[in-house]
């Protein structure tokens, strides 16, 4: 009976201090939700302030990105008026260029009329030349044979003239004369010309001579003029290409670099 007892006494006991128990286990429960609740506010509060970093980060960043599209902006400005600047001028020289051109054209047609006008005097030059040639050699015979006459008393023949007619005029011509052309009337001047018309033909003769020297000093000052104008030409070409390829393709290379540069950013 009295173990009875006792075990009922122990039993109350024990759920006495389960009960009493209970409340402990109830505050450590919550001081852990507690503990829990603090650590996640420190976690959110260290991701807040790394967010606001970034944005600080961002908000640089995006201030500078703009300062450099104001620059890159202001360059691509002074990078269009530098264009339109070469293009004005490339095309006063392009002008230039074709009014060289046209000169020079001009120039060579000129060139052109002027040696087939030196062409003409030569010609004509080689005939008065026959023309005095045959005078002389006429003359010459006229003295043979009155020579002959005066010796002999008995006019020779045309056949003995000829044979003691000295050789050396006719080689004489043809060496002097060597662009003679074929088609000249060799006699046409055969007749016997007085001393007045070889007086005007060598007097015509010194005239085409002068003639055809200034012709020849227009020639080679046309000539001089034709080289300048082509280096002059040349030199403009040049230039211009150099532009092209030195000066205006890396500035429209920059251009389109900033303008993808601006574009990604």
């Amino acid at each position: 009976m009295c173990v009875k007892n006792s075990s009922a006494a122990f039993t109350e006991s024990q759920n006495n201090l389960n009960d009493s128990c209970s409340p402990c286990q109830e505050i450590q429960a919550d001081s852990s939700d507690f503990v829990s609740d603090g650590a996640d506010s420190k976690t959110l509060k260290y991701q807040y302030q790394s967010a606001q970093r970034e944005q600080n980060d961002l908000r640089r960043k995006i201030a500078i990105l703009e300062k450099n599209s104001e620059t890159n902006q202001a360059k691509i400005l002074e990078l269009n008026q530098s264009l339109n600047e070469e293009k004005e001028l490339s095309g006063s020289r392009l002008v230039v260029c074709e009014k060289l051109k046209e000169e020079l054209m001009f120039l060579e047609e000129k060139w052109k009329e002027s040696n087939i006008e030196n062409k003409k005097l030569l010609q004509r030059v080689n005939e008065l030349v026959i023309c005095i040639d045959k005078k002389k050699e006429s003359e010459t015979r006229e003295l043979n044979m009155e020579k002959e006459t005066a010796c002999t008393g008995i006019p020779p023949n045309e056949a003995q003239v000829q044979e003691n007619m000295p050789e050396a005029s006719q080689t004489g011509t043809l060496n002097t004369v060597p662009h003679l052309s074929a088609s000249i009337n060799h006699n046409s001047c055969s007749s016997i010309l007085s001393n007045e018309e070889l007086t005007n033909i060598e007097e015509e003769l010194v005239l085409f001579k002068e003639k055809y020297a200034q012709s020849c000093e227009d020639k080679l000052k046309l000539q001089k003029d034709l080289l300048k104008l082509r280096v002059q030409y040349n030199m403009m070409c040049d230039s211009l290409y150099n532009k092209y390829f030195w000066y205006i393709g890396p500035l429209v290379i920059i251009v389109i670099y900033l303008l993808i540069r601006e574009w990604i950013s």
